[in-house]
């Protein structure tokens, strides 16, 4: 799922970014989404928690924040992003007992299983009952949706003068 807006000022900001020097906007641009996408990340986490923390043991461990941005070095805002979301975690995997990654779990969780034979080709051809979706995820995603942009705008702001401060010194 993407957030897709048209948001008043990032054209001002992107201007001020392309005066910020090499690395420092890369840098500029990650600390923002990466403040921004916390909200996202901390409903996931406490959802993931509250509803499920016993049945999967992992996929609070799992949640994680990643950031991506063009590799040409000339960094803009239309081509950043953050990504929140349930991630492999072989040591959580490995605590909780789990032979499946958290991922998959997620997947299941959020959108429900249907009803199913478990080992078909076994002996033992046990049903399971399969359960209702009860999603986590996208409901963190949407409930935090203008929180994100307004966010980034501010972090944006802040990095954008703090660097141009560094630079003129």
């Amino acid at each position: 799922m993407k957030i897709t807006s048209d948001v008043l000022g990032l054209k001002e900001l992107e201007k001020a970014l392309k005066k910020v020097e090499g690395q420092t906007k890369g840098k500029v641009l990650r600390s923002a989404l990466r403040k921004a996408a916390k909200p996202v990340h901390e409903d996931m986490t406490r959802d993931a928690n509250t509803k499920f923390g016993k049945e999967t043991g992992q996929m609070a461990e799992s949640t994680k924040i990643k950031t991506a941005i063009n590799k040409k070095g000339d960094h803009s805002i239309f081509d950043a992003a953050a990504y929140v979301g349930i991630y492999h975690n072989k040591k959580a995997q490995a605590a909780a007992g789990s032979l499946i990654p958290s991922p998959i779990i997620a997947y299941w969780l959020e959108t429900g299983v249907q009803p199913h034979i478990l080992n078909p080709d076994g002996l033992n051809n046990l049903m399971h009952p399969g359960i209702v979706g009860v999603p986590f995820v996208r409901p963190a995603l949407i409930n935090n949706e203008f929180r994100v942009v307004s966010i980034v705008k501010v972090e944006l702001a802040k990095g954008i003068e703090r660097a141009l401060k560094r630079q003129s010194t």
